[in-house]
């Protein structure tokens, strides 16, 4: 319990080290962002509208009427 005592006193002391733990996390954000938008793109990806393959009678002249 001292030890964190101490760190957060640390911390409050020191700016620089503050600058350096605030640039970090706006850092990690960023990366994290980037992996969420990522991964929901592999989860979810887009389905595009495409014309489906095969034989359709209607195309057939000889088999419509």
């Amino acid at each position: 319990m001292r030890a964190f005592v101490m760190i957060r006193q640390y911390y409050y002391d020191s700016k620089e080290l503050e600058q350096r733990i605030e640039r970090l996390e706006n850092e990690m954000q960023i990366k994290f962002k980037d992996i969420y938008e990522a991964l929901n793109f592999l989860l979810n990806p887009p389905n595009p509208e495409r014309n489906p393959i095969g034989f359709r009678l209607d195309d057939d002249p000889f088999l419509a009427k």
